[in-house]
Order: C-alpha cells, then sequence, then structure tokens
C-alpha cells in the first residue's frame, strides 16, 4: 500500500506550485546575483576612483615641486650668472653663500669662503670707521651701503660699491645678511684717467703746461735766499719739424712718447717732467740746498748728462734706429735772479728759455746755462767729462802705486792708483775725475785700461819677488758688466802672472743692489784664482755675515778707524773686533791710512796685518816707486 502510495503521480497543483516555487526561487538567485554584480561594479568603482583621485593629487604636487624646483633653479642661475658678487651671511657673519662672480671675482673657491668672515677679503685700506658704521647698520635692521676696498686671494686690491640688506625674523631681528657687491674699480680708473687729462699731456702722459706752472709758483714761492734754490731746465728736440717731414707725424707722435718715457726715466727722482709745447720739454727738479757751488755744480751736473746721453742713443721705430739730438737750457732761482721779491714763473721761464736758444744757436745737442756764476763748477765738469773720454788716447792717464808692508816693515805688495795729468789743466784729484767717470759710465773703458796695465806691472814685480800682490780697484758698475769676468780670464791669459797675485778690491755697495749677482760675480772671479777684497770694510753695509757667503780672501780696515789709534778706545775695540773675526774667517787683513809710528807700533802684535799709508810712502809713479821698494 506504502509503494502503491509511493509511486502515485503528484497532482497538477502541486506539480505546479512545485515550478511555481522554484521559478521564484530561480529569480531570486539571479536577483541577489545581478545585485552583488552590481555591488562587485560600484566597489570597483569606487577603487579605480580611489586610485585615480590619489594619482590625480600626486601629479599636481609632482607638478607643483617640479615648477617650484625650476623657479629656483632659475633663481641660482640668475643669481650665480649675476654680474654682481653676492654674498650671504648669518647674523654673526659667518658666510653662507658666494655665488661664482663673488669666485671668479676674488680668486678663492667656495670651499676657501663659506664658513669664513667676510674680513678674508679685506686689505686693510679701508678706514675702521667704515665697518663701524656698517656694523651698526645692518645690526639694526637697516639698509648699508657704500665703497670698500678688498683683496683678492692673490694679493691685488680691487674697489667694490657694496648693499647689505638684513633678513628678518617676525620680530624684525636679522637672522641673515645679503650683500650685492659691483666691482668699480675700472670706474673709479676711468674717472681718474678723465681728470688727469685736465692735468697731463694725451699724448706722453707727463705733466701738461698748467699743471707744471701751477708747481713751478707754488716752488718759486719756498725759494729761501742764501738757503735753496730751484734748477729748471727747458730740452727742445732739434730740428724736429724736418723730422716730421721726413718721417710722418705719427712716427713723429711715438718719437715724442719715447722721448718723454726717457725723460722721466733719467731725470732726479720726484722731479716734474712735462710737455710745455710741440717738441719742447721741462724738468723741474727738487730744489736744492744753497751751499758749496762746487757740489751743487756736480749734483746738477749728474742728471744734466744723464739726460743728455739718454737722448743721443736714438730710437728704434719700425725696426730703424732713429738718431736724434736736444738742446738744454739751465737756469737756477735762488731769489737774486731779479731784483723782485721773488723770482716769477714768468721771468725764471724766459731765463731757461734764454739758455735753451742759446744752445740751439750752438748747432744743437748742447748745453747752456743763464746763471754763469752758479753754474761755473757745471761746466768745468762737462768739459772734464768730455776729456776724460779721450785722456787714455791722449796718454794722460797713469798708475801710481802705495806700497803694503807687514809691521816688521817687509813689503806685501802695492795698491794700484789712478792719476790723470791733464793737457792744459795740470793733475786732477782722483775724486774729482773718478765720481765723473762712474756716473758718465767710462769707469768701464778706464776701468779696464788700469786692469790691464796693473798686470803689467804685476808681472814686473813677481820676476823680483813672485809673493808681491798687487791690489786694483773695481767698481760696482764694472762687477753688473756680463762680460767683466771674461774680460778678465783674457787678461790673466795674456799676462804672465800668478793670478794669485792680483787682489781685485770692491766696496761694500757692491752687495747691497743685487747681493745674489754679486756671488755668483765673485765666485767666478775666485775661480780664476785672483783674490777679493773688501775696500773701506766698517764704513758700509758692515755685516760679518755676508763673508761667510762670499768668496772674500781680504778685508781693507777704513782708515776712519785708524785715524784714533792707539788713544780712542772705541776705535781700538773696533779694529781687534774686525781682525779677530778676520782671523776666524782665515781672511788676510789690511790697516790703510796709517800716518804715524804710533799707529804703525799699535799693529806690532798683530804680526800678519799688512800696513798701507803715508807713514810708509805716498803713493809715486810706479818707475819711481820700483826703485825705492825693489
Amino acid at each position: 500500500m506504502a509503494a502503491a502510495e509511493a509511486d502515485s503521480p503528484i497532482s497538477r497543483q502541486e506539480l505546479e506550485r512545485l515550478v511555481a516555487q522554484a521559478s521564484r526561487e530561480a529569480i531570486e538567485q539571479r536577483e541577489r546575483r545581478i545585485l552583488l554584480q552590481r555591488w562587485l561594479l560600484v566597489g570597483a568603482l569606487l577603487v579605480i576612483m580611489g586610485f585615480a583621485l590619489a594619482y590625480w593629487s600626486r601629479a599636481r604636487v609632482l607638478k607643483e615641486l617640479e615648477r617650484a624646483y625650476f623657479e629656483a633653479r632659475k633663481l641660482k642661475i640668475a643669481v650665480d650668472q649675476s654680474p654682481a658678487s653676492i654674498v650671504i651671511t648669518d647674523c654673526d657673519g659667518t658666510i653662507e653663500y658666494v655665488n661664482q662672480t663673488c669666485i671668479r671675482k676674488t680668486g678663492y673657491s667656495r670651499e676657501e669662503l663659506v664658513g669664513q668672515n667676510p674680513r678674508t677679503m679685506q686689505s686693510g685700506s679701508t678706514p675702521k670707521e667704515v665697518y663701524t658704521d656698517l656694523w651698526a647698520t645692518i645690526k639694526a635692521g637697516r639698509t648699508w651701503q657704500g665703497r670698500l676696498v678688498n683683496r683678492r686671494k692673490d694679493g691685488s686690491e680691487f674697489v667694490e660699491w657694496v648693499l647689505i640688506n638684513p633678513v628678518l625674523d617676525e620680530t624684525d631681528q636679522p637672522i641673515r645678511f645679503i650683500a650685492v657687491k659691483e666691482d668699480i674699480t675700472e670706474r673709479e680708473e676711468l674717472d681718474e684717467r678723465l681728470q688727469s687729462l685736465e692735468r697731463f699731456d694725451a699724448l706722453t702722459g707727463l705733466a701738461n703746461r698748467f699743471a707744471f706752472f701751477e708747481v713751478l709758483e707754488e716752488r718759486l714761492g719756498q725759494v729761501s735766499p742764501g738757503q735753496s734754490r730751484q734748477p729748471l731746465a727747458l730740452i727742445n728736440i732739434d730740428r724736429f719739424h724736418a723730422f716730421n717731414t721726413v718721417h710722418g707725424h705719427e712716427t713723429g707722435d711715438r718719437l715724442l712718447r719715447h722721448m718723454a718715457r726717457r725723460l722721466a726715466e733719467q731725470a732726479p727722482e720726484d722731479a716734474v717732467v712735462a710737455r710745455l709745447g710741440p717738441d719742447e720739454f721741462a724738468v723741474l727738479p727738487p730744489m736744492e740746498a744753497a751751499g758749496d757751488s762746487t757740489v751743487i755744480g756736480r749734483q746738477e751736473l749728474i742728471w744734466i748728462q744723464r739726460i743728455q746721453r739718454a737722448l743721443r742713443e736714438g730710437f728704434v721705430l719700425d725696426s730703424r734706429t732713429l738718431a736724434t739730438s736736444a738742446s738744454i737750457g739751465i737756469a737756477f732761482c735762488d731769489r737774486r735772479c731779479s731784483e723782485l721779491e721773488r723770482c716769477r714763473p714768468g721771468e725764471f721761464m724766459r731765463m731757461a728759455d734764454s739758455a735753451l736758444r742759446e744752445a740751439k744757436a750752438r748747432g744743437g745737442g748742447q748745453i747752456a746755462f743763464f746763471d754763469a756764476e752758479a753754474s761755473v763748477q757745471a761746466r768745468e765738469a762737462l768739459r772734464l767729462e768730455q776729456d776724460l773720454a779721450e785722456a787714455i788716447e791722449r796718454d794722460e792717464l797713469h798708475l801710481a802705486l802705495q806700497a803694503q808692508v807687514r809691521p816688521d816693515g817687509g813689503l806685501v805688495g802695492a795698491e794700484v792708483l789712478l792719476r790723470w795729468r791733464h793737457g792744459t789743466l795740470g793733475d786732477i784729484p782722483p775724486a774729482r775725475f773718478i765720481p765723473l767717470a762712474e756716473d758718465s759710465g767710462q769707469i768701464i773703458p778706464v776701468g779696464f785700461w788700469v786692469l790691464q796695465q796693473a798686470l803689467g806691472v804685476l808681472e814686473c814685480l813677481q820676476k823680483k819677488k813672485p809673493a808681491l800682490t798687487l791690489s786694483v780697484n773695481i767698481s760696482a758698475m764694472q762687477i753688473r758688466r756680463t762680460d767683466f769676468v771674461a774680460g778678465v780670464e783674457r787678461l790673466l791669459r795674456q799676462a804672465d802672472v800668478q793670478p794669485s797675485g792680483l787682489i781685485l778690491e770692491i766696496t761694500e755697495s757692491v752687495f747691497m743692489e743685487d747681493p745674489e749677482l754679486a756671488r755668483v760675480r765673485l765666485e767666478a772671479l775666485r775661480a780664476l784664482g785672483v783674490g777679493i777684497s773688501i775696500d773701506d770694510f766698517g764704513t758700509g753695509y758692515s755685516s760679518l755675515s755676508y763673508l761667510k757667503r762670499l768668496p772674500v780672501t781680504e778685508l781693507k780696515i777704513d782708515q776712519s778707524f785708524i785715524s784714533g789709534l792707539p788713544d780712542d778706545a772705541a776705535d781700538a775695540a773696533l779694529v781687534n773686533i774686525i781682525i779677530a773675526a778676520a782671523g776666524q774667517l782665515r781672511l788676510q787683513v789690511v790697516a790703510e791710512g796709517i800716518e804715524t809710528a804710533d799707529q804703525a807700533r799699535y799693529f806690532e802684535r798683530h804680526a800678519d796685518v799688512a800696513l798701507q799709508g803715508y807713514f810708509y810712502n805716498r803713493p809715486q809713479p810706479v818707475a819711481e816707486w820700483r826703485k825705492q821698494w825693489l
């Protein structure tokens, strides 16, 4: 029965109900699936939108950062390439930043400046009050501007116009300082050049007529009768118009520039050199003290002849040496040149111009003096210089010898002295013509002649007594010449002498000008076998330290230390010190200026010292000296 019930068919109503239920369930399941899909889609959209929003925000931030970086980079480039130097410091003045212009202008690297104080660049030429005002201003939060003279790393100075702005915090207190600096060195130099055009000649750079007369009037107002006087030289180029006609005005201008430079080089120190006209110049030396006319004439002769020689040398223009000459007129103002209270510029210029016309009337290339009385010594000296140039050819020069002996009277050698017997003026004192030879450069040929003659005398002496020596004075000018050592070597080869018998005497001034050159020259001379003596020792440089470095073999004690012996304790002490020091250095010693028996006896305790002076003999011609001593 149960089986029958199980197999019984489902009623239609039940079947419809089941189908409807299944349909509803399927519809509900599909709706739930659709709803889920919708929610998943919404979620996905939200996620996508979130990601999109995040990406958009990040891109916007990155874009803003990129724009800020670009703006900062542009600002850095603008600051670095600014023509002005820019320096940023903290409130204590420590440098935090410098731009490239500052680095280029100062020569310091960025690493050398950052962390340092700006005083690193101070030159010391800016007044301290300027810095005091600067710091007081910017510390108060105000802007400061002004002129500072700073120094580059290489030590050179430059001028800057500086603007310093403080950076303030919210309480208006400075936390940074920004300095903007402009290099105004060239601008100031240009301003100076523009101002100089009012007082200087545009072609030559010398003082112009206006500036010259301004100084001249001031100088003449200071001339004091019997105490001072003012020289003036007017210089005119001979036949300058013809020179321009032949060579052209451009070459003529170049000649003027060359001449101006030589005048400035050869004029006395602190002299005013001016161009007064197309071919006329003026030299206004410093005022001189009135005194011995011989000394004054000597002073003037030195610079007048120096100028004349320089102008005679010719000028190299366009690879050609063009010869020219100039006439020189000299005048002096000592308030006796006029009946007026004082010399006036116009009157003084007329005096010099009168002398210039006289010089030109003599044919050019001449020197004329307006004040004959005051310049008679200068004219005489000028004549002597000209005669000295021909003295060797005229056989007017000769040698004299003065003996050098041991305290026991034994002959050691002699010193060679130069004498000049002028054809018309008679004997000229060495004190007068030797300085002339030095100043004119004639000491070179004259000195060579003396050395040549001295070696001939030494050859004769050594044949009698091989140990004898002969001392010859050598000037600093000879030592400076590059061919001097070679000349001495050549003369030694020609003479049959022992080189050790030749003693070259030099003064301490040789070492003062160029110690290294002196050392090299003297070592080369010592290599030839000759001796080196320091003449007038104790009166010049007087430092025993250089004796260790120089190849010196002998010291000559100056006669000023001998004159007080034996009574002057100071002179005696100095002489003993020199002898003791020379002994330690193994140097020979010569005491010159022995004039009394007491002075000679003082050296009896110093058997190795050679003595020289009038007590033994006055300088004699070579033949007479040989007759007496040999």
